[in-house]
């Protein structure tokens, strides 16, 4: 096996990171109302996580990341480096808060 470059350990660690920065929680009911939730795209940090993102390789290993956080993503923005998603889980109907710092 060759030895893994540092652009592959960059992402690596990056997806390592993303994962562990992100927790995820469940509601009955929304717990933020939909007039306090911003499009993504409307923060910096909203715009940076998305831009790495993107420079995450395909594989099947960063999959989970990116499923449910694009573009049309709503956050509720708690300050400039601390985000909270919301949404629906439509399998269990349940909305699901996921925190992003």
């Amino acid at each position: 096996m060759p030895p893994m470059t540092p652009v592959k350990i960059s992402y690596v660690v990056l997806a390592f990171s993303l994962i562990l920065i992100s927790c995820s929680y469940q509601f009955l009911e929304p717990p933020f109302e939909d007039s306090r939730l911003v499009n993504i795209t409307e923060t910096e940090f909203g715009e940076e996580l998305l831009s790495a993102l993107k420079d995450l390789p395909e594989a099947e290993e960063t999959a989970g990341i990116r499923e449910g956080l694009d573009e049309d993503s709503l956050v509720f923005d708690v300050s400039e480096d601390f985000l909270i998603q919301q949404k629906i889980n439509e399998e269990t109907g349940a909305w699901e808060l996921t925190v992003m710092t």
